[in-house]
């Protein structure tokens, strides 16, 4: 806290908890992917797309590819574009991945000191910090001790006749000034004293850093390298997540991992380490020679140093990476909905420049039409006898290809799972899982299926077919990219959400920063994918890219077949537990039972007015009981509270059916319009 006595402005710090305000939002977005840069392996906290930018970079261009990039920014951008909010972004790497480093003296103590960019990746190639030194005084030395000139405690550098340079500070000894640490350069000297006040200057990709009246002296406050150090007290929300198959890790990842965290500078952390500047033949790895970048100039000098080899190693990126992002996402209390579009980066297209924009409004011709495959049956009770025969993912240098089509199938397995909670039916959060590029509409109904028959408890999934095609924002709109839709689509309902609840319809919603899908499809090959419970979407005349179903994983009659019911399951499961934790501990009587009703009221009022639920009063939507006939005495001897909360979800509206009659003087309406819902 900071106070001034005069009157004036009185500045207090306050500590919020946003975790717990926002713990019942239904709008924020759980991602995991590549980044430019941005810790690894830790799940932070992103309201806006220029916070993205400035936390994880712009988009990521694959290197050595022209016409590949990364999923993560692309589907970040397309989020925000689609009036997405708040997002829990995880930046995942791979065992290869390192940071990019430098050496250089420090002039206090003549030690070197360590630079390593602030996140691993080659984004920080290139990145450079500079020092200007100023000399106050020069003076000629003979040799040390000094027998005169210079005063204790300051810093100098020495520069010896034969060119050599040295830096220290000057300490009293036995016989004069003594040079600390001592040097081995030999005489005669010439001795400059260096102003202890310095400016520091950083500039990288886009960013440009300047700290003024910083010091050299190491008992400062505002001494240099301890201002660009991590901040200490790093909670438990800053630990990486790294994968056990790793151990040992690479020094450089180690060294790039333990430097996460908040500090002064966006690019650059600084350690002292202890090893002289005369003698970096001490140094062990990963550190590098300090470079020649020093000028010495007379009356003035500047320290520069400039970090290199930093890899991004993307093809490193394993399935021990993929589920520890998973675990991140799952563990995380605030996103309700979660993706990871990078699973499919290995079968992503390089795409070749157009010569013209793509028109959003253009039906696109239809491909052949596929095989009959026959009717779809609404409730699968079996595995499809036989497995999709998909593309194998493309086989680059910088893809991570993890291994097999089938691999990715069986990680967004693990995502559902992960994603349902420790019981049966316990579901919170929906997975927004994206299909692989180039299947036909019977190969992506049979995907569906295999998923679904994996997901025996409950869990919540959605099935988006097919890809999108966005401008490519390395073209200036003269290219086009073929993207997973999840992000796209996880704005659209975060937005939806933001504005009518859990329960708010975002299908036949049009997808903004959208211009075209992989494929079109035609009216019956969409009654099939609406009967395989596929989320499909669809290029509409003079609307665009619209998200056309809104269908769940979920083969059974039930009504979390549908999203919006589904998700306000998922949504009551929430408060629940939410209010369970604030009564931990509380006598467990009358009153308790009186309190849990009242606030789980609230809640669910909200959603009656929101229109989630079918019943026309509170009364025929929703009952909350909790009494001496859900707690008996043996439960309550076991220190629980059990409270049975039934509710009447209100089912989407797919298909209107209206019967006309033609007769002698035309046709009329014989009924009312009757609501077919589609099963």
């Amino acid at each position: 806290m900071t106070q001034l006595l005069a009157p004036g402005v009185d500045f207090r710090s306050v500590q919020t908890d946003q975790a717990s305000a926002d713990v019942l939002r239904p709008d924020i977005f759980g991602l995991a992917g590549v980044f430019e840069r941005g810790p690894l392996f830790v799940a932070r906290r992103i309201d806006d797309w220029g916070e993205q930018r400035a936390e994880f970079g712009g988009f990521l261009r694959l290197q050595g590819h022209s016409g590949r990039s990364a999923f993560g920014p692309l589907a970040m951008y397309g989020f925000q574009q689609n009036g997405g909010g708040t997002a829990i972004v995880v930046r995942m790497g791979g065992r290869q991945t390192l940071p990019a480093l430098a050496t250089l003296p420090d002039p206090a103590s003549g030690r070197l000191v360590g630079l390593v960019a602030s996140s691993a990746g080659a984004w920080a190639n290139g990145v450079q910090l500079r020092l200007p030194l100023r000399v106050v005084a020069r003076f000629a030395a003979a040799a040390f001790p000094l027998a005169s000139g210079g005063s204790s405690g300051s810093i100098v550098r020495v520069r010896a006749a034969s060119g050599g340079i040295a830096f220290g500070t000057l300490q009293p000894g036995p016989s004069g000034l003594e040079l600390t640490p001592a040097t081995q350069l030999i005489g005669p000297y010439v001795v400059e004293t260096l102003d202890p006040t310095v400016d520091l200057h950083v500039t990288g990709p886009g960013i440009e850093e300047r700290f003024r009246a910083l010091s050299l002296d190491p008992a400062s406050d505002r001494y240099v390298w301890s201002y660009l150090t991590v901040q200490a007290g790093l909670g438990p929300d800053w630990q990486p997540r790294v994968p056990a198959a790793w151990e040992p890790l690479d020094a450089g990842l180690r060294l790039a991992l333990a430097q996460q965290g908040p500090s002064a500078s966006r690019l650059v952390r600084a350690l002292l380490l202890e090893v002289p500047y005369a003698t970096p033949a001490l140094l062990a790895p990963p550190w590098p020679a300090p470079s020649s970048q020093l000028d010495v100039s007379a009356g003035a000098g500047i320290l520069a140093a400039t970090l290199s080899a930093g890899t991004d190693a993307v093809k490193s990126i394993d399935v021990g990476a993929y589920r520890a992002a998973i675990e991140l996402l799952a563990e995380h209390p605030l996103p309700s909905l979660v993706a990871i579009p990078d699973l499919l980066l290995g079968f992503s297209a390089v795409e070749s420049p157009c010569t013209r924009t793509p028109d959003a409004t253009r039906l696109p011709t239809p491909k052949p039409a596929p095989p009959d495959c026959g009717p779809v049956s609404e409730t699968p009770t079996a595995a499809p006898a036989s497995p999709l025969p998909p593309p194998e993912p493309v086989a680059e240098d910088d893809v991570p290809a993890l291994g097999s089509s089938t691999a990715v199938a069986l990680l967004q397995e693990e995502l559902l799972s992960a994603l349902a909670g420790p019981g049966e039916a316990s579901a919170e959060r929906i997975a927004l899982l994206d299909c692989r590029p180039d299947l036909s509409p019977p190969e992506a109904i049979l995907a569906a299926a295999e998923l679904s028959q994996t997901a025996p408890r409950g869990e919540l999934g959605m099935f988006f077919y097919p890809w999108v095609r966005i401008l490519d924002p390395w073209t200036g709109g003269r290219g086009t990219l073929l993207v997973p839709p999840s992000g796209h689509v996880a704005g659209v309902m975060a937005r939806t959400t933001r504005e009518g609840g859990p329960s708010a319809r975002f299908a036949n919603e049009t997808l903004n920063a959208v211009v075209d899908v992989e494929r079109a499809f035609d009216y019956e090959e969409r009654g099939r994918l609406n009967a395989g419970q596929i989320a499909a979407l669809h290029v509409s005349p003079a609307r665009g890219v619209l998200v056309l179903g809104a269908r769940t994983l979920d083969f059974s009659a039930e009504a979390v077949r549908f999203a919006p019911a589904a998700r306000v399951l998922a949504y009551v499961r929430r408060v629940l537990r939410v209010v369970g934790q604030t009564l931990v501990f509380e006598p467990n009587d009358r009153f308790l039972w009186l309190r849990i009703v009242a606030t789980l009221e609230v809640a669910l009022h909200e959603l009656f007015l929101a229109g989630a639920f079918a019943g026309r009063t509170p009364a025929e939507s929703y009952r909350i009981r909790c009494d001496e006939v859900t707690n008996p005495a043996a439960e309550m001897q076991l220190g629980r509270v059990i409270t049975i909360v039934d509710v009447a979800l209100s089912v989407p509206l797919e298909f209107i059916s209206i019967r006309i009659a033609f007769t002698r003087d035309g046709a009329r309406v014989l009924d009312d319009i009757d609501p077919v819902r589609a099963g």
